[in-house]
């Protein structure tokens, strides 16, 4: 599965994530979490068009270039402590939204 991993590809706009609702409404944490990294230069992998909410929070608990993007947005000092608090928080029953919606500026 690990060699499933070494083609790069972007997230299209219309990925399988949770989006704001109405206009005005915030952006939803997780999305956001994702457009920040993709500014920074971050495209997911595998190639896929349309990821589910569910493969991509899996993909974004392995993926450290996802992270080391999201820390130079950020200005983390180190990206893994982030990364290991994901995967904890999700192990916890807890969901992506609402981890990237506490440690987002």
């Amino acid at each position: 599965m690990l060699i499933w991993l070494a083609s790069p590809c972007v997230v299209s706009e219309t990925a399988n994530v949770p989006l704001a609702g109405n206009e005005g409404e915030t952006e939803n944490p997780l999305r956001k979490a994702v457009r920040l990294a993709r500014e920074a230069g971050w495209a997911i992998n595998p190639p896929a068009l349309d990821p589910t909410t569910e493969l991509l929070v899996l993909h974004l608990a392995i993926d450290h270039n996802f992270w080391q993007a999201l820390a130079s947005v950020e200005h983390w000092p180190d990206w893994e402590p982030y990364r290991q608090d994901f995967i904890d928080h999700l192990a916890g029953g807890e969901s992506a939204t609402s981890f990237f919606g506490q440690i987002l500026k």
